[in-house]
């Protein structure tokens, strides 16, 4: 059902990374020293259209996907749509989606804050918007700076090592009986290690 959902990423968005935040930060983490931060618990953002700092404390103990995301996308019909989606069927599961507007790719999101509250309106979205974000640059979210920091191991490359050859695929029961090298040289990762984590597993672009 949600095949498409990656477009938030790679259309909209042109980033592999899934939490860019507002501009406007707490005291509990500046843009000099986000490099200190433990988790994305020590960042707070703001509300969409001046509806106040919100910490990211809140979140803690849920399952969290946060993205950025365009209303001028041409998959921002599809994403916004599978978002609703998953936002109502895993809510009260402890789920909770956090978008953030960005207008730095293909200038996909030009209105003002109040142009895109009622532009989602028209998707039914009732899950968590925050104020519109520059994430790559200078002007970043400390917290997206912090971000691209930790992904890491989590971009692997399409070879897998002989716990699963291209040729047996079809007997793998679950993600774990496979691995991927790291990008860059980084080394062979076994998915074993992602066992009791919930994965949101990506292909990505940067054009």
């Amino acid at each position: 059902m949600y095949n498409n959902l990656c477009g938030i990423f790679l259309a909209c968005c042109r980033v592999n990374a899934i939490v860019p935040f507002s501009t406007s930060v707490s005291s509990r983490m500046t843009s000099n020293n986000y490099k200190t931060a433990k988790t994305i618990y020590d960042f707070s953002a703001n509300a969409i259209n001046g509806g106040g700092l919100v910490q990211l404390e809140k979140y803690r103990g849920k399952v969290c996907l946060i993205v950025n995301v365009a209303t001028k996308c041409g998959l921002t019909n599809v994403d916004y749509t599978q978002l609703v989606e998953l936002h109502k069927k895993y809510v009260d599961q402890g789920f909770s989606v956090l978008a953030f507007p960005c207008n730095q790719f293909l200038s996909q999101e030009p209105g003002t804050e109040a142009d895109i509250v009622k532009f989602v309106q028209g998707f039914g979205v009732e899950f968590d918007m925050f104020e519109k974000i520059d994430v790559n640059g200078d002007s970043a979210h400390p917290l997206w700076k912090w971000l691209k920091e930790q992904k890491g191991g989590f971009l692997g490359s399409a070879s897998v090592n002989s716990v699963m050859a291209s040729n047996d695929y079809k007997t793998a029961k679950t993600i774990y009986d496979f691995s991927a090298d790291a990008i860059n040289g980084g080394g062979l990762v076994q998915l074993e290690k992602y066992r009791g984590k919930v994965c949101l597993i990506v292909n990505v672009a940067t054009k």
